[in-house]
Order: structure tokens, then sequence, then C-alpha cells
């Protein structure tokens, strides 16, 4: 009878299976009520859309291509400007000046042209055939080159003075009138004419078909004042 006792306590402990599906029916409509309660997870923020790229502005218009004036050649034989006696050379520097003058005439001068130095001058020494075709003397082209190299010295150095002596022909009108053709010469090829002592205006009354001459330039430096 003991035993019998015991499974009806046994027996009274186990739930009904009725109970039982209650219960995990009731947990289950506990869990899905939690989850339907739960609020849903923010969703990821949208990267804003990237500007569009500004348009490049319109290109200006091309201006029309202005036409350069031309520039004026300058003469080859355009003279440059003396110097002033202000700009002149320093005595101490006259010896100097004469000699490195000395040897540039001797380089650019031709044969039967002599340059000597005669103290604080230099002298130059050249024969010379002008021709009278064109109504007045004129240096010929052959001792034309000549003298086109004593130019390109003088115009160098532009510190002196020069005067044009004729000692032959005799006739002292036809000489100045030798004179007068060089030194036209000498500012056509470049030498400023502020660079010569003035000329005889003396001309011979009848011009011969042509002339031969021994000239003498006689080039003194130009020392400044003070």
């Amino acid at each position: 009878m003991h035993s019998c006792e015991t499974a009806a306590r046994v027996g009274a402990k186990r739930p009904e299976p009725s109970r039982r599906r209650a219960a995990l029916a009731f947990a289950l409509s506990l869990a899905l009520g939690a989850c339907a309660t739960r609020p849903p997870r923010p969703s990821a923020t949208p990267e804003p859309p990237a500007p569009a790229p500004a348009a490049a502005p319109a290109p200006a218009p091309a201006e029309a291509p202005k036409k350069a004036k031309p520039k004026a050649k300058p003469s080859s034989a355009a003279a440059a400007p003396a110097p002033k006696a202000s700009e002149g050379l320093a005595l101490a520097d006259v010896g100097y000046y004469l000699d490195v003058m000395q040897g540039r005439l001797q380089q650019l001068s031709a044969s039967g042209v002599n340059v000597a130095r005669d103290g604080t001058r230099l002298k130059i020494t050249a024969s010379a055939t002008f021709d009278t075709s064109g109504g007045r003397l004129e240096l010929d082209p052959a001792h034309g080159r000549a003298f086109a190299a004593i130019a390109k010295a003088l115009a160098e150095y532009r510190q002196t003075r020069v005067t044009i002596h004729a000692r032959q022909p005799a006739d002292s009108a036809l000489a100045a009138a030798c004179e007068s053709a060089v030194q036209r010469y000498l500012i056509g090829a470049g030498v400023a004419p502020q660079q010569f002592a003035p000329a005889s205006a003396a001309a011979p009354a009848d011009l011969p078909v042509n002339a031969t001459a021994t000239l003498e330039l006689d080039i003194a430096p130009l020392v400044r004042e003070g």
C-alpha cells in the first residue's frame, strides 16, 4: 500500500501534455511580440550625390593679330653723334688712347696708307684718285675702299677731331675740292660730321676729268676740359 501512495504522488507531479503545449505557445507568443515591438534598425544614411562639374567658361574670341609696324632700317652710313667736350678724354688717357687707335688703323688700312704717331696726334697719309663724271669730285671706287677702312676706325674712336689736308695738287681750289670730297665720303661711311674741322668751300672753276691728290688726315684727341 505504501508503494501505491508513492506512485500516486509521482503521477500527480507530472504535468499534463495539454498544459505543456499551452506553456510553449505562451512563450512563443511572448517572443513574437518582443520581435514585433523591436524598433527597426536605422538604414544607412545615403551619401549625397556628387556635385556636377562646373561648366568650363567659354573661350574668349581670339583677337585678330596686329600687324607689326615695319621698323625703319638704320642706314649704314648714319653718323654717330660726336661727343661733347665734357665727354672727352682725361689728359692722362691720351697716350694710351692714341696707341690703341693707331694699332686699329694699321690693322684696317690697306697697303699704300701710312699711319704715324706725331706726339699727341696721329697722321694718316694716302693717295686718292677722284672722278668728276657726276659733276663734282668724288672718290673712285678703288680708293673708296681704302678710305672706308679709315672711316671705320674713326667711327670707333670718336674722341677725336680730324683735319684733312690735300698736299697735292698745287691748285689750291682743286686741293680744297679734294678735301671736301674725302670728308663727304667719310661722313657717308659713318663718321660724325662734328669730328671734322670745317672744310674749305672753294671749288675750281673748271673740274678736270679726273684728279689725283696726296691727302693727309691729322687726328687730334678730344681732351676733357678741366
